[in-house]
């Protein structure tokens, strides 16, 4: 089991970018490293969000299934919670105010990541699922112009996600990284925008400890990895 306070992460944003995605770090193996988080599935057919434990995989068809163990992820991010720190929020005007209110928590902890979850209602969440490579090595970039949106009004659910240091941007995701799953279990994806007129509870835990498991495969070896930048930001939103 990985250490309180550790984010473990498997592959890096870059390398899911230039397409690296054919497989990936067991199910089994990621949970030994943390009970919350989020990545995606071989050939990035869609997202995946850990909830307590629980590996949920968001598919482009709007089904949700939970992930066996044996399946593979390509690029995934889990942490446990330990010292956390909880937040009772008075709405949200949109995604980026997560941010402000992390500070709250954690003041000026730009510089660290931090695991969070975000539960209650939710006025609208616009949430995107990738569709899956049509071909092996195709760009994440390629994929996000045929990505699949949704903008769901008045729902109630989970985000959890990450805030990653601007210095690790193409290693993570600098910025917000989060993913959304329906108070049911029926529908989520990749959180692109959201809006809260009402009561949300904000969970955070700052992670001081970063453990980076790199691919062992030709592709990984043999690609062209570059910074994140806008590239990653266009599709990560």
């Amino acid at each position: 089991m990985a250490p309180a306070s550790q984010l473990f992460q498997y592959s890096t944003a870059s390398a899911l970018m230039a397409g690296i995605a054919s497989t990936g770090i067991r199910v089994s193996n990621l949970l030994s490293h943390g009970n919350y988080g989020l990545g995606t599935v071989a050939n990035v057919d869609g997202e995946v969000v850990v909830v307590n434990g629980v590996p949920y995989h968001l598919q482009s068809s709007g089904d949700v299934k939970v992930l066996d163990d044996q399946q593979q992820l390509p690029f995934a991010m889990v942490a446990h919670f330990s010292k956390d720190r909880s937040l009772s929020i008075d709405g949200l005007p949109h995604k980026d105010a997560i941010r402000d209110n992390l500070l709250r928590i954690y003041p000026g902890a730009t510089n660290r990541f931090i695991i969070f979850k975000l539960e209650g209602q939710f006025d609208t969440m616009t949430a995107r699922v990738v569709r899956g490579q049509e071909y092996p090595g195709q760009s994440l970039s390629e994929l996000g112009e045929h990505q699949k949106v949704n903008k769901y009004e008045h729902v109630r659910g989970t985000i959890v996600g990450f805030w990653s240091p601007s210095f690790m941007d193409g290693i993570s995701v600098g910025g917000l990284h989060a993913h959304f799953l329906s108070s049911d279990n029926t529908f989520g994806g990749h959180v692109l925008a959201l809006e809260a007129s009402g009561s949300l509870q904000l969970t955070a835990d700052v992670l001081n400890s970063f453990h980076l498991e790199l691919p062992e495969s030709n592709d990984f070896d043999k690609a062209k990895l570059e910074p994140g930048g806008d590239a990653l930001k266009k599709v990560e939103g």
